[in-house]
């Protein structure tokens, strides 16, 4: 690759942490490539353990776990055993083929793109960081700011933000947005005069009478599961992250009050897709580190308690118990943390 002159190159930095970058985004070049191209070169590369780097650090026997588990295929008291078995022995595979798995992290990936940009031949670019590559993108600027011409972060992820103890208060947020929003809005108020009210109870509702609904996935596959009131708020706050499901969201609340779960099952392949897409070996070992480890099981629990109306979704990010998530990590058994 011949570095154009007078103009700095964009490298792109994927979020997760733990998405593949080169084959994805290959696959949208017109729509997300082509536009940068015309005026300067773009620099693709797949973060260390994911993608096409080697090693990859894929672990498909947690993501048949996860997959049983969403299809309500585990009995609760076998499920943390299920969970922890995974974790070991993915952790085995990966080690037995050669993987250090203390050696991912977000500090790590930013000399890589150091090492990637020298590489190239070229000695300043202007970086692209989206979700958890905001988080890479911020490390880079403070580690190697020589290399660093501009950058443009897309939903940003502070560098001192513990996502497990915000988790509540970040998904509280989104709701108290969305109500006061259609409150504001002259159309959405009038379809909807008590949304907060309604959405609330029909949480309520759910958890004593979970309804069924059938997901869609992309690959044209369904199955069945129940949606009760933890489920059906996640299943919100997800549609909140999608351009595309915005403005259905209150319609849906309604439409699953009366008993219409067409949609919750559309919304319910989003999370779905999202762990499958995810390269779970090169998340937890950057987010056990980064993320787990930076707090306490204590502090997790009275960061969530704080907002009750969300306090479960905020236990779901650390599977109903934040001591189980720092067992899942003990199990990683990552090193220098």
């Amino acid at each position: 690759i011949e570095p154009q002159e007078g103009t700095y190159p964009t490298i792109y930095l994927q979020g997760g942490p733990g998405q593949d970058t080169v084959v994805p985004m290959s696959e949208s070049y017109e729509r997300v490539i082509a536009p940068f191209i015309a005026e300067r070169d773009f620099i693709l590369f797949d973060q260390r353990g994911m993608g096409l780097s080697e090693p990859r650090l894929d672990c498909p026997n947690l993501k048949t776990v996860y997959q049983e588990d969403s299809d309500n295929e585990i009995p609760v008291h076998e499920r943390e055993t299920r969970y922890l078995d995974a974790f070991g022995e993915c952790r085995d595979t990966l080690i037995g083929k050669g993987a250090n798995l203390s050696a991912y992290t977000t500090l790590a990936s930013a000399h890589d793109v150091k090492d990637v940009l020298l590489a190239l031949g070229y000695d300043k670019a202007n970086l692209f960081g989206v979700s958890y590559g905001t988080r890479l993108a911020q490390v880079v600027m403070r580690e190697h700011p020589d290399v660093v011409n501009a950058a443009a972060l897309d939903s940003v992820l502070p560098v001192d933000t513990k996502i497990y103890n915000e988790s509540a208060a970040s998904s509280q947020y989104a709701l108290t947005t969305l109500f006061e929003s259609c409150a504001a809005d002259p159309a959405c108020a009038s379809a909807y005069p008590d949304l907060e009210r309604e959405f609330l109870a029909l949480v309520e509702e759910l958890d004593q009478n979970p309804m069924r609904a059938t997901v869609y996935l992309p690959d044209d596959e369904t199955y069945r599961r129940n949606v009760d009131g933890l489920e059906f708020m996640n299943a919100t706050l997800w549609a909140l992250r999608q351009p595309e499901l915005l403005s259905t969201v209150p319609q849906s609340i309604m439409r699953a009050k009366l008993g219409d779960a067409n949609i919750i099952g559309t919304i319910l392949a989003y999370p779905s897709q999202a762990v499958m897409d995810i390269n779970l070996g090169a998340y937890l070992s950057i987010n056990c580190r980064e993320q787990v480890y930076a707090t306490s099981a204590e502090e997790v629990g009275k960061d969530l308690a704080e907002y009750p109306d969300t306090e479960a979704v905020g236990l779901g990010w650390v599977y109903g118990d934040p001591e189980l998530i720092f067992e899942f990590c003990d199990t990683w058994q990552i090193e220098g943390t």
